[in-house]
């Protein structure tokens, strides 16, 4: 018997938890940090975090708006938003793996409880029909977080990429957009199907963005398969174009089950590209930022409304 689990509420997430990102996109990086790369990154973190307190200020819902961020990087962050009473996802994989594993291994549940976030996440790639010896580890490892966040009541959040093979791609004559439109979504459900029966059952499913309100329609039917009634569906951004994301948003938006979404690249890398250049200050930074949030938040809700009416 599954215990009861869900979110009952929309939810739209600003997430700056990447470590791995941040390091190649501000510096062309994927070596160690030097001290002050370390602190551009905790202070461009920080901005982030404040374009999302004036997201508040000017028209959020607190109780449906929550930050992803990782420890590394942003522990007085989390820190100050757990006081707020902010919802806050913890990232808990290691950054930029291919196969997901704990970011501090068989410590994992020490570096949680250490602030009793709202939201456990984990990314996870898996595609049902590549390597068969990695899905199994990665889905004994996601079962074993999943017991321990409802052994201790965290809401579990699972963000789910399904890369595609080399197989299915020369199926598809290597047409990338192809494999997005017609073969992602069937794999989502089924990856969802699968994870299911492996004793993983998030709170929330955070998906890569569908083009069609149907296969969106599919992925939920199999999300809230059983009583899973009050489980959700997020739409992340992947960093893609703002033309793809508003898309995905729009469309997500129309069917119910999906609830909001999670997108952090499209709305703040540009801004604090530009402010690591300083072609652009601090205060408009955090302006730029609170704004694209905002535009994405009015887009889900007027989309929402829309097709209500």
């Amino acid at each position: 018997m599954i215990k009861e689990i869900g979110w009952k509420q929309p939810l739209y997430i600003l997430p700056f938890d990447h470590r791995n990102t941040f390091s190649k996109e501000l510096f062309s990086s994927t070596r160690i940090l030097n001290e002050y790369q370390i602190d551009k990154i905790k202070e461009v973190k920080q901005i982030i975090y404040e374009a999302f307190l004036m997201s508040l200020d000017r028209g959020m819902p607190k109780e449906y708006a929550a930050i992803l961020v990782d420890e590394q990087y942003g522990d007085k962050i989390i820190k100050d938003a757990i006081l707020r009473s902010i919802n806050v996802c913890l990232s808990v994989e290691k950054s930029g793996q291919l196969e997901f594993d704990f970011e501090y291994g068989s410590d994992f549940a020490t570096h949680i409880q250490k602030y009793n976030p709202t939201f456990c996440k984990v990314l996870v790639r898996y595609n049902p029909e590549s390597n068969p010896e990695i899905n199994k580890r990665q889905l004994q490892k996601l079962a074993v977080l999943n017991n321990f966040c409802k052994a201790n009541n965290y809401k579990f959040l699972a963000e789910i990429l399904i890369p595609p093979t080399d197989r299915q791609l020369k199926d598809l004559n290597n047409d990338l957009m192809q494999y997005e439109m017609s073969l992602r979504p069937k794999l989502t459900v089924r990856t969802i199907f699968e994870m299911q029966n492996s004793e993983v059952e998030p709170d929330i499913w955070k998906i890569e963005g569908m083009y069609g309100s149907q296969d969106y329609n599919n992925v939920v039917k199999q999300a809230k398969a059983g009583i899973r009634e009050h489980v959700g569906i997020i739409v992340l951004g992947k960093g893609d174009s703002r033309e793809h994301v508003e898309k995905w948003i729009s469309t997500g938006a129309g069917v119910e089950g999906v609830i909001g979404f999670a997108v952090g690249r499209t709305v703040f890398l540009k801004s604090i590209k530009e402010f690591v250049k300083e072609t652009i200050d601090k205060e408009m930074c955090i302006r730029k930022i609170c704004a694209d949030f905002m535009y994405f938040y009015n887009l889900f809700e007027s989309s929402k409304k829309s097709s209500q009416g």
